[in-house]
């Protein structure tokens, strides 16, 4: 998994070109997990005693 890391911090670091887009109108319909919701982003936990 660092591998992906370290390819995304190499793109942003030293862009071509890059773009990010974040906030409303950009929902479920586009493909994105839903923020809000009994499966949503907000209800996951992000710290497990896994």
């Amino acid at each position: 998994m660092t591998t992906i890391y370290n390819q995304c911090a190499k793109a942003i670091q030293d862009p071509d070109v890059l773009i990010i887009s974040a906030g409303a109108g950009m929902g479920v319909d586009s493909g994105l997990p839903a923020f809000r919701g009994i499966e949503g982003f907000s209800e996951q936990s992000l710290f497990t005693n896994d």
